[in-house]
């Protein structure tokens, strides 16, 4: 016997359908974040389907590579160690960029743990730290997300960049739109500790996220 498909589940292959044969120079639809919300609410995303809302459009997120993955856990471990008795440690979940129209789900925030997340996502005011863990995304974190945490007015943002096993801070957000940026960029390698900026004596140890073996340091790292 045939069992119809869910209305959710044609809906999202009649939409991944059309995406495919809409000329490129037709309109697309931008989606409020209450429509974003609602059609989450309402069982429209099936689990596999890994998106995050940007200025409106739905984006399909990186699957997460081995040494993707191994770091985002050694960052947590690291986080919650030295921050957790201060402030929230959120990993991959959402955070709300409301005049954006966008709610990414970074790898790692920081966020003030006085607010109650059970009703809402962090908002650009609760969030002390912003990251991702970037490998072959590298160019649009440095871009497209560095410019919309920038905009939001998100106070710090981290890429822990595997491709190079640096750790790049961005300070100072400033601007509008295209134009919006961090002023402040700082590089930081494995063999230092370097604190966010609003715990400046929370440590945190960049080795184990970077190498995941004393055998894997590179020989100036070594004691």
């Amino acid at each position: 016997m045939m069992v119809a498909p869910n209305a959710p589940d044609v809906n999202w292959q009649i939409s991944r359908t059309l995406a495919q044969t809409v000329p490129s120079d037709r309109p697309l639809h931008r989606f409020t974040l209450e429509e974003y919300h609602w059609l989450i609410e309402h069982g429209f995303f099936q689990p596999e389907d890994k998106v995050e809302l940007i200025e409106g459009y739905l984006v399909e997120m990186s699957p997460l590579y081995p040494p993707h993955a191994a770091a985002v856990d050694a960052l947590m471990e690291e986080l919650i160690s030295k921050t957790s008795q201060r402030v929230r440690v959120r990993i991959q979940q959402p955070i709300t960029l409301p005049t954006q129209a966008t709610e990414p789900e970074p790898d790692f925030v920081l966020a003030a743990k006085s607010e109650n997340y059970r009703k809402k996502h962090p908002y650009p005011a609760d969030i002390i730290l912003v990251g991702e863990v970037s490998d072959s995304t590298l160019a649009y974190d440095r871009g497209k997300k560095a410019q919309l945490y920038a905009e939001a007015g998100i106070r710090e943002y981290w890429i822990v960049n595997i491709n190079d096993s640096v750790l790049e801070i961005y300070r100072n957000p400033t601007g509008q739109g295209t134009h919006a940026g961090y002023q402040t960029k700082l590089t930081v390698t494995a063999e230092e500790e370097v604190a966010p900026l609003a715990l400046p004596d929370c440590n945190i140890d960049l080795v184990p996220i970077f190498y995941e073996t004393v055998e894997e340091l590179p020989a100036d790292l070594e004691e």
